[in-house]
């Protein structure tokens, strides 16, 4: 049987911050306000489809950014000074 996996989309990068390889984030996704830590950023951030980003963190929980175009500008500031 296959499974399926419900990913939050990240709609707002509220905050984002990195202390060693850790960054801590905080996000408004379809299903509320969320917080998660990320690892070494770069290897857990892929991009499936050209402006789709999908983020994992620390516990192998997925974050989807359905288009970063469509994002508001302080959230893809944010997002462009960790990737």
């Amino acid at each position: 049987r296959d499974s399926r996996y419900l990913v939050p989309q990240i709609r707002r990068i509220i905050s984002c911050r990195t202390r060693g390889d850790a960054t801590h984030w905080k996000v408004e996704t379809d299903r509320g306000i969320i917080t998660f830590v990320t690892r070494h950023l770069r290897e857990q951030v892929k991009e499936p489809m050209p402006r789709r980003l999908t983020i994992v963190d620390i516990e192998g929980n997925r974050y989807d950014i359905p288009d970063i175009s469509a994002l508001d500008p302080d959230s893809r500031r944010r997002l462009e000074l960790q990737i």
